[in-house]
């Protein structure tokens, strides 16, 4: 009858009161909290609720109607601060039967462990304060007065679970740590060590629950900060660490863990601990050569979110009983590289399940499952980076599930094809990830067609980078004809561009080189000169032996012999042309090369022969790619009043390197003189 706004005792009485076999029953409180004398008539009634509607007012009569029955289980929650005002030490004095209590008012911790009191030295199936914060959120750090009544209180689960508890003092020696079996206080602010070893080590625990512990918050009173100082004071960390032969779960999960406080080596001991939740705790757990785990029994193991990047291989040797590990987020591809001999998971031959998800894998170990061939079902590597089928999977042959989502899968290669038959049982989920339904996967598609009962959700997983991104692979493999003859179609198409993008590229190829044909064959004469005349030679060759190279057409071989040579030669200038330094008997185009390549400028006699000279136009050639390459210069002594516009066009190209002189005529003395400044003053400036 919860959510009915009762107000003022308006509750049904009389009508309630003719239920003698009601046995649940939930009501909203009203403004003046009171049973009457007609709720006596419900002997058989074993759970009662009190929902709050609103603000309402209650002492110890209001509940005295209530003696004579035997409600086991109570469950009060006040939606504000109301309550706080009244004392509660003997609010439960009419419940003699009680098993189970829930308990939830703003008041805080503090206030619901006063009422605790008339359920000293009971035996109880749980107590339940979930929620039980202040209202400011004031962190509670309790203290021996506080737990007074708890300690007295023989209860198998107690749930503090969302009180801003920041720590609980010692409840040894007591009835309560020689009766609870389940403990909670996981969204807390719980930072001592004191307070995780008190349940850890009860005589009759089974379950611990430290998980969603925020960051410390310190209490603001003076009294309480000191308390809280003189308990951090008291960390201890021992090296062995022994927790009760009757745990068998324990969760520390989204609960920071400073990396720091572990500079010894630990070991840990729990005979008969079964599951084992670390994830997200901020702490590379598995990273630790200093940690131990001596876990004979343990079955099921999570230490996703942690850094594993330095993966400890040893790290699971003392937990042979494994039969689930879950690595979520943990940077396996970086640790797990090293294990080339499979020495993580050796001896665990009970393995079923093992969930390597979001790790950004490329590949698995090829050994790292050798001792799993007769035990391994479940293999989770969603939100990976796999390509192909890893080649691990081949020592897994009674391998039933293998969940593939959101990697990079775009097609079943032959070696993906092939491990995956000799998997008979497998079943594989491949949604999410960017499958190619062309012509190039339409050998994966057949097979994939043929194989259908293998895939798990083909109606739900998409093809990649089709004209309508909602088609799935199961209608393309549906319909695989219609894509085959697509296929012979573009195969054929293909063929045909091809054919003719070669003759296309052939003829490119053969007007670029004709193009460059001089440039080519400057390369290749320098080749041959380095193979020619060997490395060590080439290694010792002045690469300026020259201050200049003269070409010059046969016509005017007497000028350059006569006049020219000799008037440099005179400004110490070392000058190299044809018929003083060429080789008798080597190819003209190699000695072309050899000597423009090692002189800084090159100086061309430019005539009405010299244009016409073949040769002449292959200097030029050598001479261009030179300037452009080593920086040269290039000097022209014109004759014959030549024009620019009768110059080579390849000079051209490169006129902003080339420097031209004009030679004046024999008879102007003062010309000649300023000519052969000029000139030598080029030569020097290069």
């Amino acid at each position: 009858m919860t959510d009915n706004p009762f107000s003022r005792g308006g509750y049904p009485d009389t009508e309630i009161g003719r239920l003698t076999s009601l046995r649940n029953l939930s009501l909203d409180a009203t403004y003046y909290l009171s049973f009457s004398s007609e709720f006596q008539n419900l002997k058989r009634l074993q759970y009662l609720e009190i929902s709050p509607s609103s603000y309402f007012w209650f002492d110890n009569d209001s509940i005295m109607n209530l003696e004579n029955l035997s409600i086991e289980y109570l469950n009060l929650q006040f939606s504000d601060n109301g309550a706080c005002y009244h004392h509660i030490e003997d609010i439960f004095w009419p419940f003699s039967s009680l098993k189970g209590l829930t308990f939830q008012t703003y008041c805080g911790l503090r206030y619901v462990l006063k009422s605790l009191k008339r359920l000293q030295f009971y035996q109880m199936e749980y107590i339940d304060f979930t929620g039980s914060s202040n209202f400011n959120g004031e962190p509670v750090l309790l203290n021996d007065v506080d737990v007074a009544f708890l300690k007295n209180i023989c209860v198998k689960f107690l749930s503090l679970q969302g009180t801003s508890t920041v720590g609980i003092p010692t409840l040894n020696p007591s009835i309560f740590m020689k009766c609870i079996e389940v403990i909670d206080v996981s969204h807390n602010s719980i930072y001592t060590y004191s307070t995780f070893f008190l349940f850890v080590q009860a005589r009759r625990i089974r379950l611990v629950n430290f998980s969603h512990l925020n960051e410390c918050q310190l209490p603001s009173s003076r009294r309480n900060l000191l308390e809280t100082q003189e308990m951090l004071q008291k960390r201890f960390l021992p090296v062995n660490i022994t927790l009760s032969k009757t745990l068998e779960e324990f969760d520390v999960s989204y609960t920071y863990a400073n990396p720091n406080l572990l500079e010894i080596h630990l070991k840990i001991f729990a005979t008969n601990l079964k599951k084992v939740n670390l994830q997200y705790i901020g702490f590379p757990f598995c990273s630790y050569h200093n940690i131990e785990l001596h876990l004979p029994n343990l079955g099921i193991f999570d230490v996703s979110g942690s850094s594993c990047e330095n993966l400890n291989l040893q790290f699971l040797k003392n937990c042979l009983s494994l039969t689930e590990v879950y690595m979520r987020n943990t940077k396996l591809n970086i640790g797990l590289a090293s294990d080339v001999n499979g020495i993580f998971f050796r001896g665990l031959s009970k393995l079923t399940k093992v969930d390597f998800s979001e790790n950004a894998l490329k590949e698995l170990p090829p050994n790292l499952f050798l001792n799993q061939a007769s035990s391994m079902r479940n293999l989770i590597l969603s939100d990976n980076l796999f390509t192909t089928i890893p080649r691990a999977l081949l020592l897994l042959p009674r391998l039933k599930l293998l969940d593939l989502r959101s990697n990079k899968l775009s097609y079943f290669s032959k070696e993906s094809l092939s491990i995956i038959e000799k998997l008979p049982n497998i079943t594989i989920d491949v949604r999410n990830n960017p499958f190619d339904c062309s012509c190039n996967a339409l050998i994966s598609l057949k097979w994939i067609r043929d194989n259908a009962r293998k895939f798990l959700h083909l109606n739900r997983t998409h093809c990649n980078e089709l004209e309508d991104p909602r088609i799935t692979v199961n209608e393309i493999v549906n319909d695989l004809r219609a894509l085959e003859l697509k296929c012979i179609s573009q195969l054929w198409l293909d063929i045909s561009i091809s054919i003719v993008s070669s003759m296309v590229l052939i003829v490119l190829v053969v007007a670029i080189m004709y193009r460059y044909r001089m440039v080519l064959r400057y390369g290749v004469l320098r080749i041959r000169l380095f193979w020619r005349r060997g490395f060590a030679h080439n290694l010792t060759t002045d690469s300026t032996a020259f201050d200049a190279y003269i070409s010059y057409s046969p016509v005017d071989s007497l000028f350059v012999s006569l006049h020219l040579f000799p008037k440099l030669q005179r400004e110490n200038l070392r000058i190299s042309f044809q018929d003083k330094d060429f080789e008798p008997g080597s190819t003209f185009a190699e000695e072309v090369v050899e000597f423009i390549n090692i002189s800084k400028c090159v100086i061309f006699v430019i005539t009405h022969t010299f244009l016409k000279y073949d040769w002449g136009t292959y200097e030029i050639q050598v001479a261009k790619i030179h300037a452009i390459h080593k920086n040269a210069r290039i000097l022209l002594i014109i004759k014959d009043d030549i024009g620019v516009e009768d110059l080579p066009r390849d000079l051209l190209y490169v006129w902003w390197k080339i420097k031209p002189i004009r030679l004046p005529d024999s008879n102007n003395a003062t010309k000649r003189e300023k000519f052969w400044r000029k000139l030598i003053k080029s030569i020097k400036e290069s």
